[in-house]
This record gives C-alpha cells, structure tokens and sequence, in this order.
C-alpha cells in the first residue's frame, strides 16, 4: 500500500478547497463530498480486507476521515451559499478543517506502521 500517495492527494484536495475558495467557485458539491467513500482514499479504505480496515487503528482513520469530509462539506456549503469570509474562517489556521486534517493524516502514518509490521 502506497500511504504517501493517500496522504499528497488529502494535501491536494485540501489545496484544491483553497483554490476554489478563493477563486469563489465550489469545484465540487457539498453533497457529494460529504460521503467518505468516494474519495481515492475512501474508495482503498472500504475495499480492504476486515482485519486491516477493524484494528483500533483502522476504526481511528474512518473515524477522522468521515469527520473530515463533514467538515470539508460544511466548507463547500458556505462556499455554495456565498459565504466567503466564514468559508475562509473554517479553513484557517486553527479551524476544525485543520485540526481534522492535521489529526487525520497523523493517523494514516500509525496505520500504516501498523499494517506494515504485520507479517
């Protein structure tokens, strides 16, 4: 499993987000990314075997990765009704977007020695 690879693109998206908001043009609707399956990340996380995606690890990263697409998709709802400066406020420094993305990526690391260092 390529970890890094989930990682760059969580960077991206989020690059992408700011893009976006700047731009004052949701690229993508806050419905569709509300759902956590439908990201490459999300799309690899629910294809995995029981046993990898159920350790208390693995259980963490779809915790934090369901909760970061809440909040992405809160994002984008401000940004659909024209809410520029709170959707800009939620992606800043401090923001629960931040910390979510901070916490999640943290995550996906110990995952990934976890699943590494099994036989």
């Amino acid at each position: 499993m390529d970890f890094m690879r989930f990682v760059a693109a969580h960077g991206e998206w989020k690059l992408t987000l700011k893009r976006a908001l700047e731009a004052q043009h949701p690229h993508v609707s806050s419905e569709h990314v509300r759902h956590d399956d439908r990201c490459e990340f999300g799309k690899f996380y629910y294809q995995l075997p029981d046993a990898d995606r159920c350790s208390e690890c693995g259980l963490e990263v779809r915790e934090k990765h369901a909760e970061f697409h809440v909040e992405a998709a809160r994002v984008l709802e401000l940004m659909e009704q024209q809410r520029w400066q709170e959707a800009y406020d939620a992606i800043s420094p401090g923001s629960d977007f931040e910390r979510l993305s901070r916490e999640l990526t943290r995550l996906m690391f110990s995952w990934n020695q976890e699943l590494s260092a099994k036989p």
